[in-house]
């Protein structure tokens, strides 16, 4: 369980897009900001949701997947949340952006939407079947910052549970040791300059990536099992989407 008071540094900037342009927040297409040659509009962000959503649900189906109940990691304006109650008996929608929640509560019915603190997921043991979150984990701070959240994933989903979870992945090659440097140097920039942005109180896209050993290892150690990667190609615009799937025993 997190520490009593725990939170994630990078609530602030996602609660800004909440208030500045929830949709392009959520996807960031070129042109479809609010101002932009094409902005986004509902039915074309809830249309991207169907789109995706199918793509995902064919993959996690050959996985495994109980349907009676989930919990959505950082939902948004309910892109995806429209799609889950479709297909799931009870769905719990979960964001640290009120902006996020008053956009999505009176356009998706059938969910259950809470304000969060980005780790603390407000139910009890082993309650959900199922755990899905995408375009989230890609947010955070850094890698360390996800166990504190798959920690309670964890701790709600029910024994036999899955989880489907959307993070950016690499993997290092055979000259590891000057690829780590150049990579961690780039990850020290992109953390200061988070840092000068959040002090400016601009809101920031930040991209964060999961070595896969490192992360199939601190799944394993939190008693998460039958981890597996699953990369592919979604219909919408065709870019290469990357999950991590595993069982809670």
């Amino acid at each position: 369980m997190p520490p009593k008071g725990s939170s994630l540094v990078t609530n602030e900037e996602w609660k800004r897009w909440g208030e500045v342009d929830p949709l392009w927040g959520v996807a960031s297409w070129g042109g479809k900001q609010r101002g932009g040659p094409d902005p986004w509009t509902d039915a074309d962000f809830y249309a991207l949701g169907r789109s995706d959503w199918s793509d995902f649900l064919r993959r996690w189906k050959r996985y495994g997947l109980d349907n009676t109940s989930s919990v959505e990691i950082g939902c948004g304006g309910g892109r995806i949340t429209a799609q889950l109650v479709h297909h799931f008996g009870e769905v719990h929608a979960l964001d640290v952006s009120e902006g996020m929640l008053d956009y999505a509560r009176p356009r998706v019915t059938g969910a259950k939407f809470y304000l969060t603190d980005g780790v603390r997921i407000p139910l009890g043991d082993d309650t959900a079947t199922s755990a899905f979150s995408t375009h989230v984990f890609q947010h955070l701070d850094s890698p360390e910052a996800s166990v504190q959240v798959f920690s309670e994933v964890y701790r709600v989903i029910a024994p036999a549970a899955t989880m489907m979870i959307h993070l950016p992945v690499y993997s290092w090659p055979l000259s590891r040791g000057l690829f780590e440097r150049q990579f961690r140097i780039r990850q020290w920039l992109s953390r200061q300059k988070a840092r000068v942005d959040r002090l400016r109180g601009v809101p920031m896209m930040r991209g964060t990536w999961y070595e896969v050993g490192w992360l199939a290892q601190a799944l394993a150690n939190l008693g998460f099992v039958d981890v597996e990667f699953l990369i592919f190609r979604v219909s919408s615009n065709g870019e290469l989407h990357p999950f991590v799937l595993a069982r809670k025993p």
